[in-house]
């Protein structure tokens, strides 16, 4: 006879098999008490890395972690990094015993490739990729615009500049409003014009009368915020 038992938190399963005919067999029961531990451990197949996660962003900043950490199973950790979609590859090899790295001097609103390579004990290598986005760097504002009354025989001019730190200025966009020449001075228009970055000043004719002069930082991104001054003229 032939006897398996099966057992779970609740029931205690027995069958018996190959069993002799014209046997008489005697069956004790027997009360057993079964115990079970939770396991705490990972799955022995999950391997390093299992996720990669990004934290810290920042224009030119960024910190990436893997998990999880196997010592015993890992030998080391190599880190590459580049811009999407062609941009130089750069890696960082570290120990087995880290499970971050805080990758610096990186490029302000640019998407990154970031690949984590496990090389474990046995020789094989995992690797999982993600991709990163690192933050716009904060914009400089434009200040200390000033108009300067220019007077000519011709008309009267003004002369606007303005500072501003051209560092990943696109250029600038200023408007005003102006009369046309030889006209009253209800008929008004809007004019404006695009400067490029080493330029911070520009002379304006034909201004109306309280025109508003308004400059704006132009990035790549798109117009940011500008300030504006209220042009007075000799006829106002």
């Amino acid at each position: 006879m032939k006897l398996e038992m099966f057992s779970t938190a609740e029931n205690l399963t027995c069958i018996f098999s190959q069993v002799v005919k014209m046997l008489t067999y005697f069956i004790l029961s027997v009360l057993y008490l079964v115990t079970i531990v939770p396991s705490c451990h990972a799955p022995s197949d999950i391997l390093s890395p299992a996720e990669v996660t990004l934290s810290d962003s920042g224009p030119w900043q960024i910190r990436v972690s893997w998990g999880p950490l196997q010592p015993s199973r890992v030998q080391s950790y190599t880190l590459e990094y580049g811009v999407i979609p062609s941009g130089r590859v750069h890696a960082v090899t570290v120990s087995n015993q880290r499970s971050s790295v805080f990758l610096r001097d990186l490029e302000p609103g640019t998407q990154y490739l970031i690949t984590v390579s496990a090389l474990h004990v046995d020789g094989k290598e995992r690797a999982m990729s993600v991709r990163a986005c690192t933050q716009e760097a904060p914009r400089p504002a434009l200040t200390d615009l000033q108009l300067a009354l220019m007077v000519r025989q011709e008309g009267n001019e003004i002369q606007a500049s303005w500072q501003a730190k051209p560092e990943s200025l696109k250029g600038y966009w200023v408007s005003w409003e102006k009369i046309k020449p030889q006209s009253s001075q209800s008929e008004r228009s809007l004019s404006s014009a695009y400067l490029p970055p080493s330029t911070p000043s520009i002379r304006l004719t034909h201004l109306a009368s309280n025109s508003r002069v308004c400059v704006s930082p132009v990035y790549s991104s798109g117009r940011g915020d500008g300030i504006c001054c209220t042009a007075k003229t000799s006829s106002d």
